[in-house]
């Protein structure tokens, strides 16, 4: 199974948090970044305000649609 399906295997949209690009660790390979900041402590922790209560956690706006959530992505030729 891959990591998508099994996330959305055990959870539901409305437990998910938008985590802005410059906060997301998982985005720091999708900019071409050094090996230097890929082994940098954030990559392996994670946003430092993961650490704190979730009522700390940054306030999101943005809401997943189950619709799109649940759409099948099809492949054109």
């Amino acid at each position: 199974m891959n990591r998508v399906k099994e996330i959305r295997s055990i959870s539901e949209p409305l437990q998910w948090n938008y985590v802005p690009g410059n906060l997301n660790p998982a985005d720091l390979p999708s900019r071409g970044c050094s090996v230097n900041t890929l082994i940098a402590r954030r990559w392996w922790e994670g946003a430092a305000w993961l650490t704190e209560e979730e009522e700390l956690w940054p306030i999101s706006n943005l809401y997943p649609n189950k619709n799109v959530v649940n759409a099948e992505k099809k492949n054109q030729l």
